[in-house]
């Protein structure tokens, strides 16, 4: 941790995010278009993956269970790198998920980013705060931190996220489950969820019966769009 935080830079961020992209938007939204479509091959790449793990999960029968019993083993066959800093004992799946995703955001894209010009946006965040090179310089203490220290109760969006990757596959996998992993991150911040996506409300009601914290409730709307809107929300609320 940095003994005296960039609060300067976390300050510019939280404007552009908060007021400045939407008046980009408003006034000309290309470059974010743009930006969103060179996004796809990894949304493409993520929902190819989630094909795979349902195949895996329907030939082996498994069932998913309880979110906070699902537990991830550690596979022999991974790379003495991969698994540095693992004792070889189960652990909560998404601790093994978080390790990944940001080794790979602050670990790998944060330090070539400069020559790829790939997004940066966690280490943008997390900088100000971490000083990422040492970070990078000691993964197996990076496997430790997530596998033994994080509490759960300090990244609820982010397990939240890990969980509603999980239960999508118990489910038909479809194009939109990338964003809709995305929108499930902002359910801390309201009280009921609203969606005529049958498919979505099944994933999150599955997920919150299990989940160690509260979110907003999800509430299926009828999709019958000859009926108005409007109606279709009073009756859900």
């Amino acid at each position: 941790m940095r003994t005296i935080p960039n609060t300067g830079r976390t300050w510019s961020l939280n404007n552009f995010w908060t007021k400045k992209i939407w008046r980009e938007a408003l006034q000309d939204s290309q470059r974010l278009h743009d930006y969103e479509m060179r996004q796809t091959p990894m949304r493409d790449r993520l929902v190819d993956r989630q094909k795979r793990d349902r195949g895996s999960f329907l030939q082996s029968d498994f069932k998913i269970g309880p979110l906070t019993g699902l537990l991830i083993r550690a596979d022999a066959n991974s790379p003495d790198s991969y698994l540095a800093g693992w004792s070889g004992h189960p652990v909560e799946f998404w601790r093994i998920q978080l390790r990944d995703y940001y080794w790979h955001q602050l670990g790998i894209i944060a330090g070539r980013a400069a020559l790829t010009k790939e997004d940066t946006t966690a280490a943008d965040w997390v900088g100000p705060y971490v000083d990422l090179s040492r970070l990078r310089s000691d993964h197996e203490d990076f496997t430790r931190f997530w596998l033994s220290e994080v509490d759960i109760s300090n990244i609820p969006r982010n397990w939240l996220r890990c969980a509603v990757r999980v239960a999508q596959t118990y489910y038909k996998i479809t194009p939109g489950n990338p964003a809709d992993e995305q929108h499930s991150s902002y359910l801390f911040d309201c009280d009921l969820f609203l969606s005529a996506d049958s498919r979505y409300i099944s994933t999150l009601r599955f997920v919150r019966d299990s989940a160690p914290f509260d979110f907003a409730e999800p509430r299926l709307v009828n999709g019958d769009r000859d009926i108005p809107i409007i109606d279709r929300l009073e009756a859900v609320i």
